[in-house]
C-alpha cells in the first residue's frame, strides 16, 4: 500500500505540476515507468565490465522498491565511464534472493553484500571504534545512512571508494571523476545542493553545522580511504543527538573529509536544475524521481536495452 500511494504521489507530479502536464510527461511517464523501465531487469547479457584498475571500488546501496532503478543508474554508469573498479551492490535487507541472482546475472563482477550479514562479518573489527559501533548497531534498520557511512568503508580495501545513488542518470563521461581517479584521490570529491536547501545540522552544543560543509550532497562521492577520518566520525556522532535528530549522511562524511574535500563541478554534475547539453550525470532527487524517467532514461533506453 505504501508504495502505491508512492507511484500515485510522482504520477500526480507528472501530471499537474511537470512543464508540459498530463498531455506529454503523463503518458510518457507511465509508458517509461511501467513498460520500458522493467525490461533492462529481463537482459541476457551483461551489463558490468571486469574492473581496469584496482585501487577503486564502486559501491551502490539499494532494495526491492528501487531495483530498477538502481540497474538503469548502474548501466548509465558503465555506458559511459572508462575507468571500472570492483562493484559491491549493497542490499539494505529487502532485496530476495531472486533480486540477488537477478543482479548477479547482469553484474557478474560485483560483490552483493546483505547489510543483514553485515555486523556478522565485520562487527570485531569495529570494536576498536565503539561510538560507530553503537551507532551501526542502533541506528534504525529501516534508515541507510549507517550503512552507507560504515558499511561501504569497511567492506573494501581499495584506496578509492565511489559512492553513487540509485537516482542518478549518466549521459556522459565522467572525466572530472577519472581524473581524480587516476591520481589516487589526491583529493576527495562530492556533488553539491547548490543553492540549497542545505543539510543543516545543529550539535548538542547549539552551534550548527558551517555553510561551507552543508552544502555538500553524498548521491556522489569519490574519497580515498585514508580522508575519511574515523576519529572526526565519531566526535561528529558524540556531538549530535543522531537518534532524535534528523541524521543526513552527507553532512557526516563532510565534516569527517575535512579539508581533503572539493566540490564536483557544479554545471556537469548537476542536482535540481534543469539539464545543460554537456551535463556528465543528473541526480534524480525526492519528488522529482518520476523525472528520472521522463527527462533520464527516455533520452537513453533505446541504446542501452539493445
Amino acid at each position: 500500500m505504501k508504495q502505491l500511494k508512492q507511484h500515485f504521489f510522482y504520477a500526480k507530479r507528472v501530471f499537474f505540476e511537470y512543464d508540459r502536464g498530463w498531455y506529454y510527461y503523463g503518458p510518457l511517464y507511465l509508458w517509461m515507468r511501467y513498460w520500458i523501465a522493467p525490461k533492462i531487469l529481463k537482459k541476457t547479457t551483461p551489463i558490468s565490465r571486469e574492473a581496469n584498475v584496482d585501487h577503486l571500488s564502486i559501491h551502490i546501496l539499494t532494495g526491492r522498491k528501487e531495483m530498477t532503478m538502481a540497474v538503469w543508474s548502474l548501466a548509465s554508469w558503465y555506458a559511459v565511464a572508462e575507468i571500472v573498479g570492483e562493484l559491491y551492490i549493497h542490499s539494505d535487507g529487502t532485496l530476495t534472493d531472486a533480486d540477488k541472482a537477478t543482479f548477479a546475472r547482469l553484474f557478474p563482477h560485483a560483490t552483493i553484500v546483505d547489510t543483514k550479514d553485515f555486523l556478522r562479518d565485520y562487527g570485531d573489527q569495529l570494536n576498536d571504534w565503539p561510538v560507530i559501533k553503537k551507532f551501526r548497531e542502533t541506528y534504525s534498520t529501516l534508515k541507510f545512512q549507517q550503512k552507507k557511512l560504515v558499511d561501504m568503508y569497511m567492506v573494501s580495501d581499495k584506496e578509492c571508494h565511489l559512492l553513487i545513488d540509485t537516482d542518478l542518470v549518466w549521459f556522459s563521461r565522467p572525466d572530472e571523476l577519472e581524473d581524480a581517479i587516476k591520481e589516487h584521490c589526491r583529493y576527495s570529491y562530492m556533488s553539491s545542493d547548490g543553492d540549497g536547501p542545505y543539510a543543516y545540522v545543529t550539535f548538542k552544543n547549539g552551534e550548527r553545522l558551517s555553510d561551507e560543509l552543508a552544502k555538500y550532497n553524498s548521491g556522489i562521492l569519490l574519497y580515498n580511504k585514508n580522508h575519511f577520518d574515523w576519529d572526526k566520525f565519531t566526535e561528529y556522532l558524540e556531538s549530535i543527538d543522531y537518534l532524535n535528530t534528523k541524521f543526513t549522511d552527507q553532512a557526516c562524511f563532510a565534516y569527517s573529509l575535512g579539508s581533503h574535500l572539493r566540490m564536483l563541478s557544479r554545471d556537469k554534475y548537476v542536482i535540481k536544475r534543469p539539464v545543460p547539453r554537456n551535463v556528465v550525470v543528473r541526480h534524480y532527487t525526492g519528488p522529482s524521481r518520476a523525472k528520472f524517467y521522463c527527462y533520464g532514461i527516455n533520452f537513453i533506453y533505446k541504446k542501452l536495452l539493445k
